[in-house]
């Protein structure tokens, strides 16, 4: 009430000054003496409680007394040290209501849900930029000032932040204690491997606001929406083309060396990524780690399952510019192309007969020119350049080559429209 009325009771007893507050009037009568509060001797700071000041100094000694005894983490703080013990119960009490994701500690879910709502109270006072929570704004405001704390004890690196600390210790171990239940995969942090998951369960909580479509990550989803707006900002110096993601060019850029750097030790057929002969091990493996989250098919990559669950979904986002027809995946597209361009570039070794498909040529000189082991080559190869199920598999060799009018159409092909 003494808000409201104006009334001020605790007067100073040196000067005319009054006050609402007994602590204001505290404040004052040190300011007017030249006490200070509780100081800090590093950087001067005063706080008003010793308590304070030490969590404080906890900064500049970087101390951590507060330790998880679970994975040995240790904090400056004890609540800090409490809300972390929550993430191995697994206790997500709180939820968001925009995507309905749970998080342990209220203050996880508040700077969360400025991802929604866009809300970035925490402002740089040297650049202006704004940031959702107060650490993120604390680690940036160090890039002005090029301060450095965080150092590595093996390599003497230094990092602003200790999560960047810890991002760089990983080079140096290779300790990866997050287990997929699903394929004995191991990751370094428990994000990673819930990303992870998520492509054996089919889970996609990001949703495109223009099209709709579901993502695993957000970083996936950012690299989605350049599609819509055309954006590709990473550009071949080789052939000059570009790319959404630096990922893709990095992997684009190998084609050109001819660096083929990681080769199968069942088969030695090599390959310029390593994503590329771990898909490829698979064939010999026959693992098949994807599965539909509507039947029970699998595949041996997330590629392949994606194409199959269109199946159900019937969506066909691949349409011909010249024709009606549409198809559930760009490889058959360009293969049906090829029926208006007339193109047929693959051509038979034991004959003068020309095909628009290779799988066409190969089934051709196993028919006519019996070359062996026809299937086998053309299962795998598709495989290699596709990533894709092994489709003779579901399909006899009459209905994968159908002969009409002088001239090899290959029904693979058909399959996917």
């Amino acid at each position: 009430m003494v808000k409201h009325t104006g009334e001020k009771p605790h007067a100073c007893s040196f000067c005319p000054a009054a006050f609402s507050q007994k602590g204001n009037l505290q404040s004052h009568i040190r300011e007017e003496s030249g006490v200070r509060w509780h100081v800090c001797t590093y950087c001067e700071k005063e706080f008003k409680k010793p308590s304070d000041l030490v969590r404080h100094i906890r900064i500049h000694t970087h101390e951590k007394p507060f330790k998880c005894m679970q994975c040995f983490r240790a904090f400056a703080v004890k609540s800090t040290l409490t809300a972390h013990i929550k993430t191995h119960t697994g206790i997500k009490a709180f939820k968001c209501e925009f995507c309905m994701k749970c998080f342990s500690t209220s203050g996880s879910l508040k700077v969360h849900i400025r991802l929604h709502t866009g809300e970035k109270p925490f402002k740089c006072s040297q650049c202006g930029r704004g940031f959702a929570s107060s650490g993120v704004l604390k680690a940036h405001v160090r890039t002005h000032t090029g301060l450095r704390s965080h150092k590595c004890p093996i390599c003497n690196g230094a990092f602003t932040t200790g999560g960047s600390l810890r991002r760089h210790m990983g080079i140096h171990n290779d300790l990866r204690p997050y287990i997929c239940e699903y394929c004995n995969k191991g990751f370094k942090k428990s994000s990673h491997l819930k990303q992870h998951v998520r492509s054996h369960t089919g889970e996609k909580p990001y949703k495109c606001s223009i099209c709709g479509r579901g993502f695993v990550s957000s970083g996936v989803l950012k690299s989605h929406e350049k599609t819509h707006t055309g954006e590709k900002p990473f550009k071949c110096d080789e052939c000059g083309k570009s790319f959404t993601v630096k990922s893709t060019l990095d992997s684009h850029v190998k084609t050109h060396a001819g660096q083929k750097l990681f080769s199968c030790h069942v088969c030695s057929n090599s390959f310029s990524t390593k994503g590329s002969l771990k898909v490829h091990m698979r064939l010999h493996t026959g693992a098949k780690p994807f599965k539909c989250p509507h039947c029970d098919m699998r595949f041996r990559t997330s590629g392949r399952r994606k194409t199959h669950i269109q199946c159900h979904s019937g969506e066909r986002p691949f349409q011909c510019t010249l024709c009606e027809k549409a198809f559930n995946q760009k490889s058959a597209l360009q293969v049906h192309m090829k029926k208006h361009t007339g193109e047929k570039p693959y051509k038979c070794d034991y004959c003068s007969m020309t095909f628009s498909q290779k799988c066409n040529m190969k089934l051709h000189m196993k028919r006519t020119h019996a070359y062996p082991d026809l299937i086998e080559e053309v299962s795998m190869r598709q495989e290699e350049d596709e990533g894709g199920e092994d489709i003779t598999q579901t399909l006899d060799l009459e209905e994968v080559v159908q002969e009409s009018s002088g001239d090899w159409q290959c029904g693979i092909a058909n399959v996917f429209r």
